[in-house]
């Protein structure tokens, strides 16, 4: 599956994220999902194109009632142990995520956002299952392209 859209403002890139938190928590109440499921939201673009509204969205989306914020200092926030929100702005290697226990979270039911997933690209291969979120900003700077993209290994 691929989903492309465009937004003009931050509430409606929130509603593009909470359409996907909705059709991932469809996903997750199906029987045939295994426990062990890993699920990712690998955000890419640049500072200021929306990756955190988008989350934002995803939370709702998922249920989770949680303030999103940005995890840049925390590195991970953990909304209701079913959104895990990290942030890589300043890693650059798989041992950095070692170092940070990004591996800790696999294992745990809930759902692993990842924002700044340009700075690890291996991280696709850790997930059963992710979606990819290319948020682009266009030269007007108020209009954001958001392409979604399903990818599961299994």
């Amino acid at each position: 599956m691929t989903y492309k859209t465009s937004t003009s403002t931050g509430d409606e890139t929130i509603e593009t994220g909470k359409l996907l938190g909705k059709k991932i928590r469809d996903e997750l109440d199906v029987p045939v999902i295994k426990p062990w499921f890993n699920c990712g939201v690998l955000l890419y673009g640049e500072m200021g194109a929306g990756k955190t509204h988008f989350v934002k969205g995803l939370a709702l989306g998922l249920g989770v009632r949680c303030d999103v914020t940005s995890p840049t200092f925390a590195l991970v926030n953990d909304y209701e142990d079913s959104l895990f929100h990290f942030d890589l702005f300043r890693l650059e290697s798989t041992e950095d995520l070692f170092a940070i226990g990004f591996f800790d979270y696999l294992g745990k039911e809930g759902v692993i956002a990842v924002e700044w997933c340009e700075n690890v690209p291996e991280i696709e291969k850790e997930f059963d299952k992710f979606y990819k979120v290319e948020i682009e900003k266009e030269e007007d700077e108020k209009i954001r392209l958001i392409t979604i993209h399903e990818h599961t290994w299994a």
